[in-house]
């Protein structure tokens, strides 16, 4: 075998080690393909200008129609908002040129399809969605940078009386999550302070109260030692981290505590070692006596009851979740068989599952994007390119496309 082509098998067998199942078609250099695809990337544009996937299956839903060349600038952070997961509300990125998702929120109405603004302004630098109801809480940057960290309030707004909240930031401290449930409002705020090792992020949980706009500290931070961090609020409840520091080493493991509101006790409910996680608030959910938790695999807790549940397992970059009404939509890739990433719903009490999404064998995927009142929302990206490492490639025209779609989940009773 000459040089030239033992380079080339080579590079022929780390391009056919990426695609699984085809290694041996591949190395013996036969189509990948399969001949009898129903569905071969299948994309067309309609007189709207909107691309359309041919395909549909059974799994799918409500398609949310022309959302993304129906819009004049880019938009990001959706979620279902409004009674009844009415609306879709969105960011409409202020520069798109510069990718900075942040700018108007605006409403998309699911039964007329009208667009309308929730919250205006060329300067508003909105960002990080979240619904409870009628009400939308949100993150708005005020400015650029102070210090080493930027300032962010917290703010919430009423949908349908148009009445609109920010939280006190007297400290202009950077907002970093927000969570809701009624009239009251979970925050983590951080402030960056000088520590053992030059300098680190403090993390403090605060709860406000719409209705006596009042604020209280519900768990605070001892600098390097550990913060409070990843607030989410359910109920009576508010669940947090308490993530261990670096003064001095290995002083504590990663804590999740829970706040009961009424008393204003707060206890240890579980601990854990080693734990690797984002700051953001999708690591864990809470939703009446129930966490939903992602630790390599994604787990339910029952609070009251001490009940346990094993979810799913988790891959590689997939088991993103929300909670909604007792049921868990997760990502999940390959557990239908196929290295596609699939959108699933769990539901806790009788341990029934769903797959929701079909997506076809490409590079194409789906993943939850939001969970409110029982409605689920996710996207399907369709229309990649394909290719089988053997020299096969299987376009598309036009191009890739990221649809929503949205439909209203029941499982079977008594089953």
């Amino acid at each position: 075998m000459g040089k030239r082509e033992a380079v080339r098998w080579i590079a022929l067998a780390l391009v056919c080690a990426g695609l699984g199942a085809c290694w041996h078609d591949c190395m013996g250099y036969e189509d990948c393909f399969d001949p009898d695809d129903p569905c071969p990337n299948d994309m067309f544009i309609d007189e709207l200008g909107c691309a359309w996937d041919r395909c549909s299956n059974e799994f799918t839903g409500e398609q949310v129609p022309c959302w993304y060349t129906s819009l004049p600038m880019l938009s990001s952070w959706f979620t279902l908002a409004g009674s009844g997961a009415r609306y879709i509300a969105y960011v409409r990125d202020a520069e798109p040129e510069l990718n900075g998702v942040e700018g108007e929120i605006w409403l998309y109405d699911l039964e007329t399809g009208e667009d309308t603004p929730l919250v205006e302004g060329a300067e508003r630098r909105c960002f990080w969605l979240r619904s409870d109801g009628d009400r939308l809480g949100y993150l708005e940057r005020m400015n650029d940078e102070v210090g080493s960290e930027s300032i962010v309030d917290a703010c919430v707004k009423d949908i349908e009386t148009g009445e609109e909240w920010r939280i006190p930031n007297p400290r202009q401290r950077y907002t970093r999550s927000i969570s809701m449930s009624g009239d009251r409002v979970a925050v983590t705020e951080y402030e960056y302070m000088e520590d053992c090792i030059g300098g680190s992020n403090l993390g403090e949980v605060f709860l406000f109260d719409l209705a006596t706009v009042e604020k209280v500290l519900v768990s605070g931070s001892e600098i390097g030692t550990y913060k409070s961090t990843n607030a989410e609020i359910g109920g009576d409840r508010i669940a947090f981290w308490k993530v261990r520091g670096a003064c001095p080493e290995g002083t504590m493991n990663d804590q999740l505590w829970i706040y009961d509101i009424e008393s204003g006790h707060e206890s240890l409910y579980r601990e854990w070692e080693n734990v690797f996680l984002s700051d953001d608030c999708m690591d864990f959910q809470i939703e009446g006596s129930w966490i939903v938790l992602h630790h390599n695999n994604i787990y339910a807790f029952d609070i009251e009851s001490g009940q346990e549940l094993h979810v799913t397992s988790c891959g590689y970059a997939d088991c993103g979740f929300l909670v909604s009404e007792g049921m868990v939509a997760y990502v999940r890739r390959g557990e239908d068989g196929l290295d596609q990433l699939q959108t699933h719903v769990f539901e806790l009490e009788s341990g029934q599952h769903r797959q929701m999404s079909d997506m076809w064998p490409y590079f194409d995927g789906s993943a939850p994007t939001s969970f409110k009142d029982g409605r689920l929302m996710w996207s399907e990206v369709r229309g990649n390119g394909l290719g089988d490492g053997c020299g096969n490639y299987r376009g598309t025209d036009p191009h890739p496309t990221e649809m929503l779609f949205w439909k209203d989940i029941e499982f079977d009773q008594g089953r």
